[in-house]
């Protein structure tokens, strides 16, 4: 029996992947600007749990920052 080669991977989604300055920029809108962050989440096109995941990281390294 002939070996088959594999086949070539396909995603399943077509999600898009933000950029660290994105990130960045929507952190800092939350962040410095006082926005909340579902405002920020529509505005921008984030997922709002994703984003969340980000400001709670960032919050717990400028945190960790100042406590040096």
């Amino acid at each position: 029996m002939p070996m088959k080669m594999p086949r070539t991977y396909r995603n399943k989604t077509d999600r898009i992947r933000k950029s660290p300055e994105e990130i960045n920029v929507a952190v800092n809108r939350v962040l410095k600007d006082g926005l909340k962050i579902r405002r920020v989440a529509d505005e921008l096109g984030f997922n709002f749990a994703s984003l969340q995941r980000h400001v709670k990281k960032a919050k717990a390294l400028a945190e960790d920052e100042q406590s040096k």
